[in-house]
């Protein structure tokens, strides 16, 4: 498999993850595919290198913040890997493959 391929299967893995959590919590994605340009303007930690590059990371917010704690258990539980921005004061939990 090339590396084309091996990525587009990538996308459609962390996707259907997303689904996922979608079924079972309330959120809203604020940010997916970025450019480099854009990731660069909101400040990411690794411009060049960010899994918003290549479709592979979300940033969202939940309807019910009280839910925080069951839903970062679920992103662990589907093998994704997250950082809790509300904890850094952003609005948003980063969730990538």
């Amino acid at each position: 498999m090339d590396d084309n391929n091996s990525l587009i299967t990538q996308r459609f893995y962390f996707v259907r993850k997303i689904f996922v959590l979608g079924d079972e919590f309330d959120f809203s994605i604020t940010s997916w595919k970025r450019t480099l340009k854009r990731n660069t303007m909101v400040g990411s930690k690794f411009p060049g290198t960010s899994k918003h590059l290549t479709w592979l990371a979300v940033d969202i917010v939940l309807d019910d913040i009280t839910k925080k704690d069951a839903f970062l258990k679920k992103v662990k539980e589907l093998g994704l890997h997250y950082l809790d921005e509300y904890l850094y004061g952003k609005m948003h939990i980063h969730i990538q493959l």
